[in-house]
């Protein structure tokens, strides 16, 4: 009797206890779920609102990079050279690009002021020595001061050494007359000085042209080499939550 009795009461405790391990298990499997919900919530922005409707916003993956955009890179440093490189977050060679930049420039500038300068020096100087009317004359006009003491001497000599070369009529339009050599040779360094002047303008504007190639095929060059890190990627440690705590992952992409 008291063996039946034994066995009843073991039975008992066991329906018991099998009935509550029953009624615990939704209440774990709903715990999960609201921790599942609740880390939807904290990947959207603290001003957004949740709605199961609507899709949720791009999250990067732990361990992914966002990759740029070549063309952009490429663009922007064939405008103004570095700024390329300021949008791949390269400021180091940007700076040395805006500096490049900017000394070209300048240069451009300087050197195209000088020439100006030099070539209003040179007719105001065959104006006041060798009496020009600077009014209408062309650039082979002023080149054949250089080499001729007048305007006889010149129709006389010049177009015998080369037929291209213009006749000039014998009015006071196109009459000069140098009072001496020296003042020649001195219009004639004054108006080298203004060439060489615009020969260094156009020099630098091509070399302003070269630095947008080379910014460009730079910062093609990094964003490639950024691309092909944030595609294969690096060993990449990061805590990782979960329900049952958390874990330690090792990740690196192929």
């Amino acid at each position: 009797m008291k063996r039946v009795l034994f066995f009843l009461f073991f039975g008992l405790i066991w329906g018991v206890s099998s009935s509550f391990a029953n009624q615990e298990r939704p209440f774990f499997s709903g715990e999960a779920s609201l921790l599942a919900q609740m880390g939807k919530y904290r990947s959207l922005s603290a001003n957004q609102s949740f709605s199961p409707d609507e899709p949720e916003s791009p999250v990067l993956e732990p361990g992914e990079k966002k990759k740029v955009s070549t063309l952009k890179a490429v663009g922007l440093s064939v405008l103004v050279p570095g700024t390329g490189h300021w949008y791949l977050g390269r400021r180091d060679r940007a700076r040395l690009f805006f500096g490049m930049e900017a000394a070209g420039w300048a240069s451009f500038a300087a050197f195209l002021w000088f020439s100006n300068q030099r070539e209003s020096d040179y007719r105001n100087f065959a104006v006041a020595r060798a009496g020009v009317d600077p009014a209408g004359k062309d650039e082979q006009f002023w080149r054949s001061l250089t080499f001729y003491e007048n305007r006889d001497e010149y129709n006389r000599i010049g177009r015998v050494t080369n037929l291209d070369n213009p006749f000039y009529p014998e009015n006071a339009f196109y009459n000069w007359q140098w009072d001496s050599p020296d003042s020649r040779n001195r219009y004639r360094n004054l108006r080298n000085s203004s060439k060489t002047a615009h020969r260094r303008a156009i020099f630098t504007l091509a070399l302003l042209g070269v630095e947008r190639l080379v910014a460009a095929a730079d910062a093609y060059r990094l964003s490639k080499k950024m691309n092909a890190k944030a595609s294969t990627g690096e060993l990449e440690v990061f805590f990782e939550p979960s329900g049952s705590g958390g874990r330690l992952v090792f990740s690196h992409t192929f």
